[in-house]
């Protein structure tokens, strides 16, 4: 009898320790980054970025950080996409830093499996006021950039850009 609650007990201690799976470490890294980013702490976001990508998500958050303030920010889904990559949807609240008119926009964080944990690769507008991505400095192709500096010969010149619909929208 002794045996069988030894034996029982162990096993009931064994079934409760399970791996963490890949899905598991997605969903809590997500939630540390977005509890970070609520808090302007992208020096701890920069340890989720895929090496690639961690000097162009502290340039955008760079300029976000000079030019708003974060209200709310919340972690609104994660979906697998497939087996190693992911998308965890973002719904921030925001200020301009010199305005009081309340900003909401999507953003749709691009998570890949890499090293044997996913990592954050890449971040784009889901939804909401764009404004928020329009505040960042345009990349530049430099394959384009000398093609571009000048119109052929005959050609004629370029027409003015329409101003974006977000500035129609708001008041000086």
């Amino acid at each position: 009898m002794r045996k069988a609650l030894v034996f029982a007990a162990i096993l009931s201690v064994s079934g409760c320790i399970a791996p963490i799976t890949p899905m598991e470490r997605l969903q809590q890294s997500a939630n540390d980054v977005a509890s970070a980013l609520r808090f302007n702490r992208t020096d701890l976001v920069a340890e989720y970025c895929a090496p690639k990508a961690r000097d162009a998500f502290l340039e955008r958050h760079a300029v976000w950080t000079d030019k708003t303030r974060i209200v709310d920010l919340e972690l609104s889904g994660i979906y697998l996409r497939s087996q190693d990559e992911a998308e965890a949807i973002l719904e921030v609240a925001w200020l301009r830093e010199d305005g009081a008119m309340l900003h909401t926009t999507g953003i749709a964080q691009k998570w890949r499996h890499e090293g044997g944990s996913f990592k954050l690769v890449d971040e784009v507008f889901r939804s909401g006021d764009k404004s928020l991505f329009d505040m960042l400095p345009k990349k530049v192709d430099p394959k384009k950039e000398g093609a571009s500096a000048a119109p052929p010969a005959g050609a004629a010149a370029p027409a003015a850009e329409a101003a974006p619909a977000h500035a129609l929208n708001e008041s000086p």
